[in-house]
């Protein structure tokens, strides 16, 4: 979160200063954010079962946590990525956008598909996939705003 903000305050700085394209200089600091991501989704990946021993010594308790950290822990870098783009968006006054997309793909549409999943199929695995699939979801509305919207120009205009 100290990060997506961190991109909020930069976006926000340098379109009031420069203007138009200027979020463009700050796709690096994303491009980091998402590799730190996905380092952290595979180490949590390859060490489930001793991290999870921290915490718990049940086998059944580890074996529920392993499960979950081979599905979510890869689509980590996805979910930096939407973090990111909400941060460039209500850098560039436009905060109303990344709500709406956080609000209809993770709350929404993941509770939705969790409900209708676990009562038809009785599986943990349908709560653990909910994640990667909103966070992936919400990446690519993100990324069609990101790459269709005149966002920059409207915020110059506002100023």
């Amino acid at each position: 979160d100290e990060l997506a903000a961190l991109v909020v305050r930069l976006v926000g700085d340098v379109l009031a200063v420069q203007g138009d394209g200027a979020a463009v200089h700050h796709e690096g600091t994303c491009n980091g954010i998402e590799q730190g991501g996905f380092v952290i989704g595979v180490t949590v990946f390859l060490t489930a079962p001793f991290l999870l021993r921290m915490f718990n010594d049940d086998p059944a308790v580890i074996a529920f946590g392993v499960k979950q950290a081979h599905i979510q822990p890869l689509f980590y870098c996805l979910l930096a990525f939407s973090h990111c783009m909400a941060g460039i968006m209500r850098g560039a006054g436009k905060a109303y956008v990344p709500m709406t997309v956080m609000l209809i793909c993770w709350c929404l549409i993941r509770v939705t598909y969790i409900t209708i999943m676990v009562d038809i199929f009785h599986e943990i695995a349908f709560v653990f996939s909910s994640y990667p699939l909103t966070w992936s979801l919400s990446s690519i509305v993100f990324l069609i705003y990101y790459l269709k919207a005149d966002w920059t120009n409207a915020f110059k205009k506002k100023a």
